[in-house]
């Protein structure tokens, strides 16, 4: 499934199962488009920490906290229904509020304050 396949996919269950505003659905479709744009041929489903820090990264001197704090939630909702949807094991990737985990290393996206770098601890 392409990424783009990917994100409709989501997109459709954000509609019928959570009902979200289509503001939401708009950001959230054009914040997983960018992402998938990042990751050029990649799939999305192939995602670790080390490419999500490198996006973030990249970010951070061009868009504002408040943006770079919705696209978290994007990807965190986003790998969740992939999850869910067994799109990805359970090992691949974990969610704990604003923390993601892949194959076990922690990675704390630094949204409070964008002139920090991100860390993982």
């Amino acid at each position: 499934m392409s990424n783009q396949q990917l994100i409709e996919r989501f997109v459709e269950y954000l509609i019928v199962e959570k009902g979200r505003a289509p503001l939401t659905i708009k950001a959230y479709r054009d914040d997983l488009g960018q992402l998938s744009e990042f990751f050029g041929e990649r799939r999305l489903v192939t995602a670790r920490c080390q490419d999500l820090r490198n996006y973030i990264d990249q970010l951070l001197s061009t868009v504002a906290a408040r943006s770079i704090a919705r696209k978290q939630a994007a990807f965190r909702h986003f790998f969740k229904f992939l999850l869910i949807d067994k799109l990805i094991v359970s090992d691949q990737v974990h969610f704990s509020g604003g923390i993601l985990q892949f194959k076990t290393r922690w990675l704390q996206l630094n949204f409070i304050n964008p002139t920090r770098s991100t860390s993982a601890t």
